[in-house]
């Protein structure tokens, strides 16, 4: 099935999954953490061990005004993912 890019939309409300090819570290969830408390109006973060046994973390972000779907994916990927897993897609 080929590659469907990202799509592109504007809202307030985002649910957001990182998962890496191994464990995500502390360091990574830290900074994501970060990211999250000083950009959103509110937050719900959680850490869980899946089915495969990987840590990943799950999150629902608000934001007060409406935020690009494909900007805020690039930003967390390029600044508080790929620094700490390089490796992961």
């Amino acid at each position: 099935m080929p590659s469907v890019p990202h799509p592109s939309l504007d809202t307030r409300a985002f649910l957001l999954t990182i998962s890496t090819k191994g464990d995500i570290n502390d360091e990574c969830i830290k900074a994501v953490v970060k990211h999250i408390r000083t950009t959103t109006a509110h937050a719900y973060v959680v850490t869980e061990h899946g089915e495969s046994g990987k840590l990943h973390l799950h999150a629902v972000l608000l934001y007060k005004d409406p935020r690009s779907s494909r900007k805020l994916h690039e930003n967390i990927w390029e600044r508080q993912v790929k620094p700490y897993h390089p490796d992961s897609i």
